[in-house]
């Protein structure tokens, strides 16, 4: 309940650029309402809702929030369970996102499937500089040199030193 009245005060929002819920328990909903306030706040840089059971639906609520959202550049969903149907959805929006520029997924569950999905969705996505994947067991160890080899492209690495 606390995070779906701060995700609706927060769609009025025009100060605050970095919002950290670190292990919170906002769960499913929570993370949906936070998605529905992304959809129209235009200020907020950073959200961080690491430890907070959303699952695979608050992934792909956040998921389909970013892709209209254009102004977050960090999100950080570490420890959430969100699974290969959780890396799809984020795949499928950093086709499309050209502003997120930082994702951690570390300890999500994340696997093949996923794992594909995500390195085949950086090869269109030229702003995401940094992709924390640590901790994902099942994530195939084969795929790591070709994600480091895309994150540091040159196109990345100019945006890098501009920042």
């Amino acid at each position: 309940a606390g995070a779906v009245a701060l995700a609706s005060a927060l769609m009025a929002n025009t100060t605050l650029t970095t919002l950290y819920l670190t292990n919170n328990d906002i769960g499913t909903e929570g993370a949906v309402a936070l998605g529905e306030m992304l959809k129209v706040n235009t200020t907020l840089r950073v959200l961080c809702v690491c430890i907070n059971n959303i699952g695979t639906a608050g992934a792909v609520a956040l998921s389909h929030a970013l892709k209209v959202n254009s102004t977050l550049t960090q999100l950080q969903v570490s420890e959430n369970m969100i699974g290969d149907a959780g890396a799809l959805a984020l795949a499928d929006t950093l086709r499309v996102n050209t502003t997120l520029a930082g994702l951690n997924l570390s300890s999500n569950n994340i696997e093949t499937e996923g794992a594909v999905a995500l390195t085949d969705a950086l090869k269109v996505n030229s702003r995401l500089v940094f992709m924390d994947l640590d901790d994902n067991a099942e994530f195939p160890d084969e795929l790591y040199p070709e994600i480091v080899a895309l994150l540091r492209n040159p196109v990345r690495e100019a945006a890098r030193a501009a920042a």
